[in-house]
């Protein structure tokens, strides 16, 4: 079923589609800078782990900043089970969650929202003419816009991590890593001092990458420890970086990628050895 929307009931409608997003929330906008209503609306989100949250972005190949401002990017990165992804070519704008659709000619940027003549079709899977076998309205368009988010050049990903428990019937979630991240190759980021909070928290197991206390002498859970114990070797290959949790080749003697050590050096008490 379509409807159409405009002014004020367009603008409730895609918060709407926030709000309702329970385990899938795509967003196709060249251009991105939130409206707080729309930024206070994904906040109630942001420790949400069963919602995959894909955000597509277009134009300015030279420089992203105007695509999405840094500090969106450091918003988005927040989230636990997200991808950041960008198309050059992207024009049209989408917005979806796990249950219906909204095409429109509105980017999700505050001045589009407060200021501009905009219009779009709320798209919902049902029943169609004559009760044909055939794909929703809602069904092709996200497919479409499926397909063109995966052909679409990464930025950033971060994944959850989940322990099985029971005989692997059920789960347990247990953080999450950062998969990709293309982002600080493109986008200067503000150099962070590390807290005493984060010290004592937020690290990551340089073998499996679960969350650990960040300690870069002791880059290991405790099991992975006791298995690295054996044979005490420094140089042994890892996979993951003890302070962001991407992916990427670590040792004992070398615990973090080669960002993560530039980035607080200054701060942490240990040398790449």
């Amino acid at each position: 079923m379509a409807k159409f929307l405009h002014g004020y009931n367009l603008n409730l409608a895609i918060q709407d589609l926030m709000n309702d997003a329970k385990e899938f929330l795509l967003i196709v906008s060249p251009y991105i800078k939130l409206h707080s209503r729309y930024k206070d609306c994904l906040k109630s989100k942001i420790d949400n782990h069963n919602l995959k949250l894909v955000i597509l972005i277009g134009k300015n190949e030279n420089d992203y900043l105007k695509s999405m401002p840094k500090e969106e990017f450091e918003f988005f990165q927040q989230f636990p089970n997200i991808e950041i992804r960008y198309k050059h070519r992207l024009h049209a704008k989408y917005y979806a969650n796990e249950n219906y659709s909204i095409l429109t000619s509105m980017n999700l940027y505050e001045f589009s929202q407060d200021n501009n003549l905009e219009a779009g079709i709320h798209l919902e899977a049902g029943l169609i003419e004559n009760f044909a076998l055939k794909r929703t309205l809602d069904e092709q368009a996200f497919n479409y816009f499926r397909k063109v988010s995966e052909n679409s050049d990464i930025l950033f990903s971060r994944v959850p991590q989940y322990e099985k428990k029971i005989m692997g019937l059920k789960k347990k979630y247990t953080g999450s890593v950062v998969k990709d991240n293309n982002i600080e190759h493109i986008i200067p980021m503000k150099k962070q001092k590390v807290s005493s909070e984060k010290l004592e928290n937020d690290g990551f197991c340089i073998r499996c990458g679960t969350s650990i206390t960040l300690k870069p002498t002791s880059p290991y859970c405790k099991k992975c420890y006791d298995i690295w114990q054996k044979y005490k070797n420094n140089k042994y290959k890892e996979k993951y970086c003890h302070i962001c949790g991407a992916e990427t080749n670590t040792t004992m003697g070398k615990p973090t990628c080669y960002s993560c050590y530039m980035l607080y050096k200054d701060e942490l008490e240990f040398k790449i050895q």
